[in-house]
């Protein structure tokens, strides 16, 4: 029985007001999160003249690799296109879910994340790396697009395909959200936690 970790209300009743090119990616800064692959992606986007603004919000585990995101950004003349603005309160994410475009998660490692299923719960297309659990939350040509997190070319194009076309971004938004409410709202997932509690002690 699997039973997945449900997403706060808060996220159902945010109403979307997308800002155009808007790409968000929270995580902590460390090389499992894979922001320099995505840095590197969008440095290619944006020599092809791609329009563009990219928001990694999160806490800095790893300075060093964050000093390395830095000089990246700097190296590919990114600093009004890249934002990495450090730890984002709740309000704040609510706020940057409503107005992105597209949820970009490049990550080497994960389980399922949240920040999926919160973007998903927005109505907020996803991008995600196809490992672990991930495939198993976005429906690739449903609800998202999943990519080879090694892949910057993969990412870049993938990114783009989404930003420049309204009706697949929509059909993505849609999708997303019909699949969080029908998996990862809190009162979904306290029934099924109910039901499994009494099948238990039924057969116990």
């Amino acid at each position: 029985e699997v039973i997945e970790n449900p997403v706060s209300d808060v996220f159902f009743e945010q109403e979307k007001k997308e800002r155009e090119g808007l790409i968000l990616y929270p995580a902590i800064i460390s090389p499992l999160k894979n922001q320099r692959i995505l840095i590197e992606a969008l440095c290619r986007l944006k020599k092809e003249q791609c329009r563009f603004h990219c928001i990694l919000p999160g806490p800095i585990a790893d300075y060093t690799y964050y000093k390395e995101l830095q000089h990246l950004i700097h190296t590919c003349n990114m600093e009004k296109e890249i934002t990495i603005p450090g730890p984002a309160p709740l309000g704040q994410m609510l706020s940057l879910y409503a107005e992105a475009s597209l949820l970009a998660v490049t990550s080497l490692q994960e389980t399922a994340p949240l920040v999926i299923s919160e973007a998903m719960a927005t109505g907020t297309p996803v991008l995600a790396s196809r490992i672990s659990g991930i495939p198993h939350m976005v429906s690739e040509g449903n609800s998202g697009l999943l990519i080879n997190p090694l892949d910057p070319v993969e990412i870049s194009d993938k990114i783009r395909m989404v930003l420049d076309d309204d009706s697949l971004r929509n059909k993505f938004a849609a999708e997303s959200r019909k699949i969080a409410e029908s998996r990862w709202k809190s009162d979904i997932i306290t029934n099924k936690l109910l039901d499994l509690y009494l099948q238990q002690a039924i057969s116990g």
